[in-house]
């Protein structure tokens, strides 16, 4: 892609984020980005094909900047239980944290909840990311033998897809101290599961 193609992608995220996050997912139109970014509707749809597209750009532009904080539980020297947990935790702290900072989080949230099967393949680095640092925390349970666990990337797929079915938390309203006890309760669960005994 040109600089000058990226440049205008790039302008019209910033846009786009700027109106969902003041008007909301459904009340912003694709109108509405072209006018506030000074370009044409067309422009916008030689970058994204739909609303919806430029939706999933913006999760998976948000998804990259967390992944710094990611990599950092992952490479503490803390134990592997609570790297375990404070790596599902800085996952889930991102989502709450967007949720929360503008009075359409939750509506967004829900939005991109509607795309589940894009948002998967746009997001799928991440996820391979995400399972492979929990794949690598399982495997240093099971050499520090606290864990027994015999397919570690089986596992750590298993487990990083129950917490994205189980915890819709844009869904649940809660406060951050009641999602995160909730977040605290599945992670012992599944870790639990995985101890040997």
């Amino acid at each position: 892609m040109s600089e000058d193609k990226e440049n205008i992608r790039q302008k019209i995220l910033e846009v786009a984020e700027k109106r969902i996050d003041h008007y909301g997912f459904n009340k912003t139109t694709v109108e509405e980005i072209a006018e506030d970014a000074n370009i044409g509707k067309g422009s916008i749809y030689s970058h994204f094909k739909s609303k919806k597209e430029i939706l999933i750009a913006l999760i998976v532009a948000y998804n990259q900047c967390i992944l710094k904080d990611i990599e950092e539980v992952f490479t503490s020297p803390l134990p592997v239980y609570e790297r375990f947990l404070n790596l599902i935790i800085t996952r889930f702290v991102s989502i709450y944290e967007y949720c929360t900072k503008t009075s359409h989080g939750f509506e967004v949230a829900e939005a991109a909840a509607t795309m589940k099967d894009e948002l998967y393949q746009a997001t799928i680095d991440f996820q391979m990311k995400m399972n492979g640092f929990l794949t690598e925390l399982i495997k240093e349970g099971n050499q520090e033998g606290i864990l027994n666990v015999k397919d570690p990337e089986k596992v750590a797929d298993h487990i990083s897809t129950s917490f994205r079915i189980l915890y819709p938390g844009y869904k649940l309203g809660k406060s951050w101290d009641e999602a995160r006890e909730y977040i605290e309760t599945l992670v012992q669960l599944f870790f639990d599961g995985m101890r040997k005994h």
